[in-house]
């Protein structure tokens, strides 16, 4: 077995187990408690999907725990991981006040696509591959059929999951929750089907929002049998990404939004978990003799992310914190 995926897969799950625990026994908050384990189950849903219907890509046999048999096989980590990323990008676009809904689930889609862009390209290059990547090329660089051998739509796809089953979060919250105050357990049954629901606003958003591409290689002709694989997945995630810019702009400009900054760890723990991990990897595994520019493309997620936490944290509180649970401890 691999050691990069024994690694991989214990480290997740024990993250997965200290921040359920973290946020049931020290925070009391529940509600974030099934946020995750509903993200969770949309994860594995989603994998099998992927898996055995899409047929987009295959995971390794290596994996501890998982579902089904090669190569169907669904590693139970992955869902588990899915969980904690749709969480922590929640938890940070909540930060940032007087912005609309529909704003923080774009916020969201791009937080997760700034750990994916760098987790992706050295997950499957680890002794083998974490998966395989059906079609695509293992590729050095970015080409029009590739991103470092990952497939541009798996990009696409990262932004319009993690998008729509905030969003679906957001609804529970703001409507269910604080507007109708319906029951806990009407929550909880929200909470199981949100895997299942976002499957139809998915589906809309993969098939609907692309169409523009679409019209535009039949207009100009792009699209023939001479068309590399991926240009087509290119397109649509920088068209997507253009548009959530513009989105996202007007939405600022209008709105004004301000930081609302605090002292909890969780989130900023789960991005730099991911990152570290994938980063040390990629380090222990000789990577960069094959890929140098995955690192330089790593180390900018990297600070991305480690800048926007640092602006929604407040060192003072966080510094309160930190003694209180020092005179607890001499407690």
């Amino acid at each position: 077995m691999s050691l990069f995926t024994l690694v991989a897969e214990v480290s997740a799950c024990v993250l997965f187990l200290g921040v359920v625990i973290f946020l049931s026994f020290i925070r009391k908050d529940y509600r974030s408690v099934a946020h995750i384990f509903s993200g969770s189950l949309f994860g594995v849903t989603l994998e099998y999907m992927n898996v055995q219907v899409m047929q987009t890509y295959t995971y390794s046999s290596e994996f501890l725990i998982q579902l089904g048999s090669v190569p169907d096989n669904i590693p139970i980590c992955i869902g588990l991981c899915w969980g904690l990323i749709i969480f922590a990008c929640m938890d940070v676009s909540n930060r940032v006040i007087n912005i609309p809904e529909w704003s923080r689930t774009l916020l969201d889609g791009l937080l997760a696509l700034s750990i994916d862009l760098s987790m992706d390209t050295i997950a499957i290059r680890l002794d083998g591959g974490f998966w395989t990547w059906i079609g695509i090329p293992m590729e050095t660089l970015p080409t029009l059929n590739s991103f470092f051998g990952v497939n541009y739509g798996n990009f696409s796809g990262w932004f319009f999951v993690v998008v729509i089953f905030s969003f679906m979060l957001r609804i529970e919250n703001r409507i269910l929750h604080e507007k109708i105050q319906v029951s806990p357990i009407v929550s909880i049954l929200y909470f199981l089907m949100i895997p299942f629901l976002s499957y139809i606003p998915l589906f809309l958003s993969f098939h609907v929002l692309p169409l523009p591409v679409y019209v535009l290689l039949a207009i100009t002709r792009i699209s023939d049998s001479n068309t590399p694989v991926g240009l087509m997945g290119l397109l649509i995630l920088v068209y997507v990404m253009i548009l959530t810019s513009i989105l996202l702009f007007v939405s600022f400009l209008k709105s004004k939004p301000t930081l609302e900054k605090g002292s909890d760890l969780l989130s900023p723990m789960v991005f730099m978990f991911f990152h570290f991990s994938y980063l040390s990897f990629y380090l222990l595994g000789g990577l960069y003799v094959e890929t140098p520019l995955i690192i330089i493309l790593g180390l900018l997620m990297l600070v991305i992310d480690g800048v926007i936490h640092w602006m929604i944290l407040d060192p003072e509180k966080l510094s309160a914190n930190i003694k209180i649970l020092g005179k607890l401890r001499q407690q």
